[in-house]
């Protein structure tokens, strides 16, 4: 990916939780939850606010799981799991064997199954929950590199034009021709969009 979200293709980490707002109902995502107060999404401008604090605060986990959106991390943590499958199904046939040397240790609800096909799945999930903490934290790594990113995105909000098309907008400068930050409307929720590729085309023209 190329342009100004090329930073923010983010991945999932897994049981990281936080307060789920009562006012807007929002579904755990690879078990983390959103505060929808403090990480508001109404409007693409709340959507670039709280991206910008959940850098700052380092809630990467609230970003990938529910600001940007969610074919972009998803697509990054396939990305990841494919090359983790592998690590994950060692891990996974060794935690078995210790679970047959013990049986009446182990819940029945946490015992891994023996069959191919259910072994071969419950891999897959490890493979992609692995995925999204690796992808996260390759984000956060990248921010940690360059500074550069929160400041250009705090100069989009506070003097970008903000222009909605329907359940799309984007955000541009006036000095920044051909560069760009795309939104898009998910029910009652703006999310960040990957579409640097396209402005630089000439799609904000």
């Amino acid at each position: 990916m190329r342009g100004l979200w090329a930073m923010t293709i983010l991945a999932v980490l897994p049981g990281i939780g936080f307060a789920q707002n009562l006012e807007l109902k929002v579904e755990p995502r690879y078990g983390v939850m959103i505060n929808t107060r403090t990480f508001t999404q109404r409007t693409p401008q709340d959507a670039l606010a709280s991206t910008i604090r959940a850098i700052e605060e380092n809630r990467f986990d609230v970003l990938v799981a529910h600001i940007i959106h969610e074919k972009v991390t998803e697509a990054m943590a396939d990305e990841k799991a494919r090359l983790l499958e592998s690590e994950a199904e060692d891990h996974l046939r060794g935690v078995r064997e210790k679970q047959k040397a013990n049986p009446l240790g182990v819940p029945p609800e946490e015992k891994l199954p023996y069959e191919p096909k259910a072994f071969a799945d419950f891999v897959k999930v490890e493979a992609k929950n692995r995925g999204f903490k690796a992808t996260i934290e390759d984000v956060r790594k990248k921010f940690a590199a360059d500074l550069n990113i929160v400041k250009e995105m705090k100069r989009y909000l506070r003097d970008g034009e903000f222009i909605e098309t329907g359940d799309t907008a984007k955000v541009v400068l006036k000095d920044a021709k051909g560069k760009g930050i795309f939104f898009v409307k998910v029910k009652d929720r703006w999310f960040v969009e990957d579409r640097q590729e396209e402005a630089a085309k000439g799609g904000m023209n």
